[in-house]
């Protein structure tokens, strides 16, 4: 058995869980590597876990309400605009949710490590992605 499918077992279920619980967890554990106390870092985690689930369902509510207006306006003006702009929470909650996760986040951490260690960079970032 390989490092990644042993990773992918390990990991499967968190991912199942949804982007709120995976965000849970990623703010609670970066919180406490900051020194913040658990109950502080938990704390943040869910508040966190909250606003992505209700903005996921508000995001829904207004889809379902505005799509026959839309549709008017779409047939109205001849204007096709199939794309909805949901910001930065939602798409959260989408990306945890990818199958090649791990992947990317083990690639990114590799290239980050051997920036560092190369001294090619000081800094830790998101260049990669």
């Amino acid at each position: 058995m390989s490092l990644l499918t042993l990773a992918n077992k390990i990991f499967k279920p968190i991912l199942d869980m949804g982007g709120p619980i995976i965000m849970l967890i990623i703010l609670t554990v970066l919180a406490l590597l900051f020194g913040v106390k658990f109950s502080k870092a938990l704390e943040g985690g869910i508040k966190l876990a909250i606003a992505l689930t209700g903005i996921g369902a508000i995001i829904g509510m207004l889809n379902g309400a505005f799509s026959a207006s839309l549709a008017k306006f779409v047939e109205n003006t001849g204007i096709q605009l199939n794309i909805t702009d949901v910001g930065w929470a939602p798409l959260a909650t989408i990306t945890w949710g990818f199958s090649m996760d791990l992947v990317l986040l083990a690639h990114h951490a590799h290239c980050q490590c051997c920036d560092v260690s190369y001294k090619e960079n000081r800094y830790i970032g998101c260049g990669y992605l």
